[in-house]
């Protein structure tokens, strides 16, 4: 991991030399936030895919989708104002911008992305190479952490739209960040563009349920894809919440698992959802969010 630290640029020292504060920015491809203000990104998560990707599971990191390219930017650096002479003088030194990334994204997902329009949130751009941007910070106790940007996100209701035979109009994607900050971490450890934030399911019953057997259809909940590989992660309750236990469960191959149950299940209702909040499935870098509710299913 190589790090370009503040430092090393400290303003108490305002020499002028560029030798050692050289940055070559390179081309934003995505955002990440944190809603929690106080959350420090530890360089040895950005360092390691797995604990990376423990943080997304956790909630404690989101990550927004892919930027193709840049709609419009504004950056405020100084406000200036004329003082009774005529002459222009420096009131207040900023480093506030708003820029507008065009994203790929359907309208199933930005409803999902609704809900952070205007709140604060700490945010860390991503570029082409992996590099995080932040402010470079230590602990009490000497940990090193990236500092996302107190910013706010807009994120548009409305869809893509073709206007011609050859040409889409894509989402907008506002960045508006109160205080602009240069430090500068690379990742060593993975791609983040293989990395994706957590994937939401839909479960859904293709046959009724008998006593002996259930089946359940689980589909990524945006495109309806079958997720397969979650056949040990079903947790199925009965009215009273108790667990049910299956003597088996079939993964079908096209998202659609098959329990059976031996004891054989009573009259009654019961519910359906994954057995932890996230998942992970083995061989996919996909991480999967439980249902806030289990879906209910009845047994006659």
């Amino acid at each position: 991991m190589s790090i370009i630290k503040a430092d090393g640029c400290a303003s108490s020292n305002p020499n002028s030399s560029r030798s050692n504060c050289l940055i070559s920015p390179k081309e934003t491809k995505r955002l990440l936030w944190s809603p929690d203000l106080n959350y420090q990104l530890l360089l040895s998560v950005i360092a390691d895919e797995t604990l990376f990707k423990a943080e997304i599971a956790a909630g404690k990191v989101f990550v927004g989708p892919e930027i193709y390219d840049v709609r419009n930017s504004t950056i405020n650096e100084a406000q200036v104002a004329q003082d009774n002479s005529g002459n222009s003088q420096v009131t207040r030194l900023t480093s506030n911008f708003d820029i507008g990334f065009g994203i790929k994204i359907g309208q199933c997902m930005l409803r999902k992305l609704q809900p952070w329009n205007a709140r604060q949130v700490q945010v860390w751009a991503v570029d082409e190479v992996s590099g995080f941007e932040g402010n470079l910070s230590e602990t009490s106790t000497g940990v090193e952490y990236l500092k996302g940007n107190l910013s706010q996100l807009v994120f548009p209701p409305s869809m893509p739209r073709r206007v011609n035979n050859s040409d889409i109009v894509y989402p907008t994607l506002r960045w508006l960040v109160d205080k602009d900050i240069i430090d500068h971490v690379e990742t060593a450890g993975f791609d983040i563009s293989n990395v994706d934030g957590v994937v939401d399911v839909a479960i859904s019953f293709p046959t009724p349920g008998s006593p002996a057997s259930v089946t359940v259809s689980i589909t990524e909940g945006c495109n309806g894809t079958g997720i397969l590989g979650l056949d040990t992660d079903l947790e199925f309750l009965d009215s009273l919440a108790v667990v049910q236990v299956p003597s088996s469960v079939t993964d079908n191959g096209d998202g659609s698992y098959t329990a059976a149950f031996s004891p054989v299940l009573s009259s009654g209702t019961y519910s359906v959802n994954l057995d932890a909040v996230t998942v992970e499935v083995a061989g996919s870098s996909a991480i999967y969010g439980a249902l806030e509710t289990p879906k209910s299913f009845t047994i006659l």
